[in-house]
């Protein structure tokens, strides 16, 4: 809030009359403004009241005027609403997708809609929030499913590889025949994936709170390849 306070005899009267439409209240209220906040769009609100000690008709030497113009603004801090959303997201994504899988870059956030202000000065946003979450495969996991499918035929192993949990797309390239040859000549590459684009908001690579995985994750069976 700001209050400016004019004082000056009835010969300036018209002149505080122009001066005071010439404080620009915006002015005033922004070097209140700190550093963390935004102000809400529209909610400049103004009231203003003039008083003299001498009323109209009173044969007086002087006249004392006094003005006064409070005005209010609606300020919040936007990181922090950023910073909550983010980590709600975080903790639904311990829930689904689940235990193993990593925020791949940043949660992005951002305002859907500019934020609003209610008669109790109660400011509503409405955030937007996305994150990519990829299945940690970890060296162990990796080795594990090279001993699974050696030795296997191309088609079965692909089949085993696209029922695992976090996998999206495989494409096996082998030198000579359709055979995997024995687990210490299958190198597993994964691809990295891209994450969320837009503002970020948390430490690029924060992992989904959990247990890290040390096994491989169960495929949909498949004839074979320890499936029944």
């Amino acid at each position: 809030m700001c209050c400016v306070f004019l004082v000056f005899h009835l010969r300036h009267l018209r002149h505080l009359c122009y001066l005071w439409r010439e404080v620009d209240p915006r002015l005033q209220l922004q070097s209140q403004v700190k550093k963390n906040e935004q102000v809400v769009p529209n909610s400049l609100n103004c009231t203003s009241n003039v008083t003299a000690n001498h009323r109209v008709g009173d044969v007086a030497k002087s006249v004392t005027v006094t003005g006064t113009v409070t005005c209010t603004e609606e300020v919040y801090d936007q990181q922090a609403a950023f910073g909550l959303v983010s980590s709600a997201l975080m903790a639904e994504a311990a829930k689904d997708p689940g235990p193993g899988y990593v925020l791949v870059g940043n949660i992005a956030t951002g305002l859907a809609q500019p934020p609003t202000v209610d008669g109790k000065q109660t400011v509503s946003l409405i955030i937007h929030a996305a994150g990519v979450w990829a299945y940690q495969f970890t060296d162990a996991i990796k080795s594990q499913l090279a001993k699974t499918i050696a030795n296997q035929p191309k088609d079965k192993a692909l089949m085993y590889l696209q029922a695992v949990a976090g996998v999206s797309t495989v494409t096996i390239n082998i030198s000579s025949g359709n055979t995997l040859p024995d687990a210490g000549h299958i190198t597993i590459t994964i691809n990295p994936v891209p994450g969320a684009s837009g503002t970020p908001t948390t430490t690029p690579g924060s992992a989904t709170p959990g247990t890290t995985p040390t096994n491989a994750p169960t495929p949909t069976p498949t004839t074979g390849l320890g499936g029944s």
